[in-house]
């Protein structure tokens, strides 16, 4: 959400409901340029969008 209002409703990762599986999957959010991608314990990117496609 950005000030109440809603710039994505998507499904970007699906895990079973623990929060151990939920916490190597979902390590930081990096914010580019041009994109925002959500990475992995790992660093690896498991989700990305551009800016462009958000209800900015």
């Amino acid at each position: 959400m950005k000030g109440g209002e809603i710039i994505l409703s998507q499904e970007i990762l699906k895990t079973e409901p623990d929060e151990i599986v939920y916490a190597s999957k979902f390590k930081n959010i990096i914010l580019d340029e041009d994109s925002l991608a959500v990475l992995d314990k790992f660093e690896t990117t498991i989700y990305e969008i551009k800016l462009d496609q958000l209800n900015l």
